[in-house]
């Protein structure tokens, strides 16, 4: 059981407009084997570069998880595997000694992209704590191994990471050279690397205190130097850069699970300064992602970018980005149980109804009036898909993170060579390691996870 971060209780409020709308009804779906072994599909009734907000890498569209207002009526076929078997024929996709290399949806490079090894290790980490292989901690030692040695590629004597490609994150006129530090890409590493760390009988102390050494050295600096007063706390910079600092809720969110967890997991390690340190960011920070929160039908929902911002615009969010920063938030109710947030976990995961319509995943959510009548009609793309999978595998029920898997098949599939979007003609499409990683961590959670349920009102 994890303790609460801090003394007194502590509560968050607040202050956004409310839209009136009725919220779709979750209902229990039938048939579905809860083994996780035999986790068949058993049937039942029911960017890069390519943004609305040009230059973002991660596009303000793409969002899921499963509604269960959201049923289909076609059956799987039952040929389909399984979410264990989908799991490992994915993981086979990546190449043992390359994890994390491949070609990329942004400018179509092909190299080594540290999200790719920040989501497989996750994701073997979790397999190695239930199977405990040869191969899983194979991968494991290899993907920390590459993550460690190549902490500083931008070699600024600082540890971070971010992507290999120059890239103007906010189309502003600012490109960030090769390897710019990333808020988002530098939280997925860590928690990699904290759920490596978790496999506690499997390193040498010696490798543990360095690798701790660095989530801690990590923490740090995004805490000392990336940190902005604002929105009624603060908030991490997208990026290293000055030029960055945008409130970019999905990536400083995805960010939050991180600090929660070295500071639960390892906060007794810490200086006592480094710890308070910690622990006024992350309180700070949720209180800032609180603050930005539009509350529509009771349901919890971000803009991209909310107001103000030096862009002077309030982009529309997408299933990728809204997923990160549910994840981040419901990390931050487990572990910081004395914070109180005003909505639910049911009703976090509720949150992604607005992304179904009449069955079918959508990119954006049919409720938020900055999308347009052509983002409505977008096709999911495979990260969207994978991260809400795992959300809903980690924080919701087998029903929910089952009936994501079917539409992640319906759309993106079939395994392994999973297509970018449904619009990829089958068999054709290039395999995109950055993308497909985020399936391989939601069907980790899936097939392999605890799924912990927090003691709070669902």
């Amino acid at each position: 059981m994890w303790s609460a971060i801090g003394g007194s209780p502590i509560v968050l409020s607040i202050v956004a407009g409310a839209v009136s709308m009725a919220s779709p009804v979750w209902t229990p779906m039938q048939s579905v084997s809860r083994d996780r072994d035999a986790f068949r599909l058993l049937p039942h009734s029911h960017c890069a570069g390519q943004s609305s907000c040009a230059g973002l890498l991660y596009p303000p569209a793409d969002r899921v998880i499963v509604p269960v207002s959201a049923t289909r009526s076609d059956k799987p076929s039952d040929k389909q595997p399984t979410i264990l078997e989908g799991y490992r024929l994915l993981l086979a996709e990546f190449d043992e000694k390359n994890q994390g290399h491949g070609l990329d949806t942004f400018r179509n490079v092909v190299a080594a992209q540290p999200m790719t090894y920040g989501l497989v290790l996750s994701s073997e980490a979790i397999r190695h704590r239930q199977e405990h292989d040869a191969e899983s901690g194979r991968r494991v030692r290899q993907a920390a191994q590459w993550l460690m040695d190549n902490r500083d590629l931008d070699q600024d004597g600082k540890p971070g990471w971010g992507i290999p490609q120059a890239w103007d994150a906010f189309a502003d006129g600012t490109e960030n050279p090769p390897h710019t530090a990333y808020t988002i890409t530098t939280a997925i590493v860590l928690e990699g690397l904290l759920e490596a760390l978790a496999l506690e009988e499997f390193w040498k102390p010696a490798e543990r205190q360095e690798m701790r050494k660095l989530v801690t050295n990590v923490q740090l600096r995004w805490c000392q130097e990336l940190w902005v007063e604002g929105f009624g706390g603060g908030f991490f910079r997208y990026s290293v850069r000055p030029s960055d600092a945008v409130f970019s809720v999905n990536a400083p969110a995805m960010y939050l699970a991180s600090m929660v967890r070295l500071l639960q997991q390892h906060g007794s390690t810490l200086a006592e300064a480094d710890r308070a340190l910690l622990e006024r960011r992350t309180h700070a920070l949720a209180k800032a992602i609180l603050r930005t929160v539009e509350r529509r039908g009771g349901l919890p929902y971000w803009p991209y970018t909310p107001l103000p911002n030096k862009l002077n615009r309030k982009a529309a969010n997408d299933l990728v980005h809204h997923a990160y920063i549910v994840w981040g938030v419901e990390a931050y109710r487990d572990f910081a149980a004395n914070v109180t947030i005003p909505w639910t976990r049911k009703q976090a995961l509720q949150s992604f109804d607005a992304f179904w319509r009449d069955g079918t995943l959508g990119r954006f959510g049919t409720d938020d009036p900055d999308v347009t009548a052509a983002q409505l009609q977008a096709a999911p793309r495979l990260w969207g898909t994978g991260m809400a999978l795992a959300v809903c595998a980690r924080y919701g029920s087998p029903a929910q993170a089952d009936a994501v898997y079917r539409e992640l098949l319906r759309q993106h599939g079939p395994l392994p060579k999973l297509r970018l979007s449904s619009a990829a003609k089958v068999g054709s499409a290039p395999f995109y390691p950055r993308h497909a990683a985020h399936v391989l961590l939601g069907l980790a959670h899936a097939a392999f996870g605890e799924n912990v349920q927090a003691t709070v009102p669902r």
